[in-house]
């Protein structure tokens, strides 16, 4: 009656009849776990049972072991007691545990002569049997038990939010069904690199930008190529729509030519772009659709009455039954502003999609002048070509929601649905204007589960099944995910709203300036003992509290020379350092040299001991003992150069940082660098006796983390306290001890 479940005791096998679970998917082949059970026996006292379970590969001390008297009953015959216990196992990437119910029986005669029956939460006794199961697997440690083992495949309930196909966290290029499929991705840390759609048959059609090819995902999670990869060229497609025939349009990411693929994929053309360049970025005017040009698509929508929709950045075009490419709003500049489409201005649209009655919704990012924050926008074109925004966030840095959405789709009920990239979750944006969660957790994983306990992780480009569930790019686009509605075909729910708060400032802090009106950018700073700041700009100079300033060696053009401070050439000077002695250290970005400019001015450049070599220098700063630390930018690294001319590594490719921009060091002597890794901010300490440690990683400000990728400069109080400075974001951060 449906699957087939093997269990396993001891040396034997058995196979079993399973009958087949509710919620199995239209295959008939319900997911199932397996869980591994072990009986105990008191080698003395035969009537002490107990029983442990795990999952399969898992550790038996994840349930513990638990005392299971056999008191709950007697067979009929009177020859036979059991007990019974559920077991609720812990299993990985599930939310819900697996549960299973054990029934342990003792031959009232024979107490030495156990069995085993087993069936799923609330099932039949009957569907597994009753089997003996020999305790001759082993003892414990001190002899004192013995025990026996016994594998149950598990029947388990289809979770609200699944695995349609792929694997969390790995990429590639594979067709076939489920976990075995891999999707690409083109960077380390890229999310949005799928773009997805809903064909009639209800079938998903995903743009794998990364493996240049269009692939479809049946219901049952198989999925195989279309267009490109093995089965052609086809240069990163961007962006995807299905229109109501079925028929595939998709965008090229950088060649600018929409192609359309018959529902197959055997058949495919070019039907819109390749036109003059004459207006890559200004509003182009309305043209036939082979005259037309696109400057980098960034999504597709199909309209009711066979209109194509297409984003670039700044605006919304629009390509006609009959052929013709026309603006329907934006193109005019960079902004925010409402109002008709030829007034209205888009910033940064990452996502569209059109309704029935041929209304435009679209995601879109903006900036805030001097935060150097990215804050979203929902924005609705209606059929009559008015822009107004639906709702406006703001930077998630401070304290906003949206964090870097990226996929938008419309229920049949004309609901707005939006992944929340950077908090992980998907919303629905009401009537009312305000933002509820539908699904995730809010945290940053992999869990299926119900809506409020699966766990997403950078979800992406949404698409809505003719059933109403919902299909997602997830897993930094590793894996697209199913989620299903209630019962009733409602995603309403009560889950808790993933949003930041944002950073507390500092009530009481004076801000006052040191020297202004400037004729240059300063970058690297140092305070000298006389109160004068020494600034690292092109040249070295030395500016006072009053105002004046000194150049102290280079502003002689670019170049590498040493020699007396006015002939002296640097070539990108970044950071310097300030030795007991006067003298001025500095790191030569561009020569790949440390120079020092000594008390009377003269340069020279620092001898290495060979074969020491230092690549892109970025941050110096000397320790208590007088010993120089050299940060190289990329890929980070962080040396130790003694007095004597010795040099040690503290960071090294290990740490996996890219771009140290800074280095504080401590009264203690703990050395503290601002960097990168995977594309988080960082901050890493190391002791004078090298321990390294993460003082701070998080996710970056657009996806609702403290800092930018921007952290640069940094100071370190007496008692620990950091200092840092988030230029992308225009302010200092403290970081208390802890």
């Amino acid at each position: 009656r449906g699957g087939v479940r093997r269990v396993v005791l001891g040396s034997l096998t058995f196979v079993l009849a399973l009958a087949a679970v509710a919620g199995a998917d239209a295959q008939g082949s319900g997911p199932t776990a397996t869980v591994e059970v072990r009986v105990w026996q008191d080698v003395g006292d035969e009537l002490d049972i107990y029983i442990s379970a795990r999952p399969a590969t898992g550790l038996w001390q994840t349930l513990g072991t638990i005392p299971l008297p056999l008191d709950d009953g007697v067979s009929s015959t009177g020859r036979y007691r059991y007990g019974d216990i559920a077991l609720g196992v812990p299993l990985a990437n599930r939310a819900t545990p697996a549960t299973v119910e054990v029934r342990v029986w003792q031959d009232v005669g024979d107490s030495a002569r156990i069995y085993v029956s087993a069936r799923p939460a609330g099932g039949d006794w009957r569907v597994l049997g009753t089997i003996r199961l020999l305790l001759g697997d082993g003892l414990s440690s001190d002899g004192r038990y013995r025990f026996g083992d016994i594998s149950l495949e598990v029947p388990l309930p289809q979770e609200q939010v699944r695995v349609l196909a792929g694997r969390p966290g790995d990429w590639g290029y594979q067709d076939g069904r489920g976990t075995a499929v891999r999707f690409g991705r083109t960077l380390e840390r890229s999310i949005g690199d799928l773009d997805l759609e809903v064909a009639p048959d209800g079938s998903v059609i995903v743009a794998d930008r990364a493996n240049d090819a269009v692939r479809r995902v049946a219901p049952d999670g198989t999925v195989s190529t279309l267009a490109g990869g093995q089965r052609g060229y086809l240069p990163s497609p961007v962006a995807v729509a299905v229109d109501a025939e079925g028929s595939i349009y998709v965008a090229g990411a950088w060649n600018g030519l929409i192609y359309r693929l018959s529902s197959d994929g055997r058949a495919s053309r070019v039907v819109a772009g390749g036109g003059s360049e004459d207006y890559p970025f200004q509003v182009p005017p309305d043209a036939p659709a082979g005259e037309a040009r696109f400057s980098a698509i960034k999504g597709l929508a199909a309209g009711p009455e066979g209109d194509l929709y297409i984003i670039e950045q700044d605006r919304i075009r629009r390509l006609t039954p009959a052929g013709w490419v026309t603006s329907v709003a934006g193109g005019s500049g960079l902004g925010h502003v409402d109002g008709p489409g030829e007034q209205a201005q888009f910033n940064w649209l990452e996502d569209i999609v059109v309704d029935g009655a041929g209304s435009v919704y679209v995601v879109d990012r903006s900036y805030v002048s001097g935060e150097g924050s990215a804050f979203t926008t929902i924005r609705k074109v209606d059929t009559d070509g008015v822009v107004t925004t639906l709702f406006q966030d703001t930077p998630p840095g401070h304290g906003g929601v949206l964090a870097a959405p990226t996929g938008l789709a419309l229920t049949d009920d004309g609901e707005i649905l939006i992944s929340n990239a950077g908090r992980h979750q998907i919303l629905r944006l009401t009537a009312e204007g305000t933002l509820e969660a539908i699904a995730g957790s809010g945290d940053d994983g992999y869990l299926d589960g119900s809506r409020e306990a699966a766990a997403l992780s950078f979800p992406g480009s949404l698409a809505v099944l003719p059933g109403g569930g919902l299909v997602v790019e997830d897993q930094a686009g590793s894996v697209l995910r199913a989620i299903a509605p209630d019962p009733s075909g409602s995603f309403a729910s009560e889950i808790a709203l993933a949003g930041g708060e944002p950073v507390p400032r500092v009530q009481g802090v004076r801000v006052e300036y040191y020297a202004r009106h400037l004729a240059f950018l300063p970058a690297f700073l140092e305070l000298d003992t006389s109160g004068d700041v020494v600034v690292s700009a092109g040249a070295i100079r030395s500016v006072s509290p009053d105002g004046t300033v000194t150049t102290l060696a280079g502003a002689n053009g670019v170049g590498y020379r040493d020699g007396p401070r006015e002939e002296a050439q640097f070539r990108g000077v970044r950071g310097i350092a300030l030795a007991s002695d006067g003298s001025i250290y500095v790191a030569d970005y561009g020569n790949d040299r440390i120079r020092t400019i000594s008390p009377d001015g003269d340069v020279t450049t620092l001898a290495l001991p060979g074969p020491f070599e230092i690549v892109r220098p970025e941050a110096l700063a000397f320790d208590g003992d007088g010993n120089l630390l050299i940060a190289q930018s990329f890929p980070g690294r962080l040396f130790r150069l003694s007095a004597s001319g010795e040099v040690s590594t503290l960071i090294g490719d290990e740490e996996a940082l890219q771009f140290i921009h800074g280095i504080a060091v401590s009264d203690e002597g703990d050395a503290y660098v601002t960097a990168r890794r995977n594309e988080l901010a960082t901050i890493v300490r190391v002791t004078p006796g090298g321990d390294v440690s993460t003082v701070f990683q998080g996710a970056q400000a657009i996806h609702g983390g403290i800092f930018t990728r921007g952290i640069r400069g940094m100071a370190v109080a007496g008692d620990g306290t950091l200092y840092v400075v988030d230029s992308n974001q225009d302010r200092v951060v403290r970081v208390s001890p802890d």
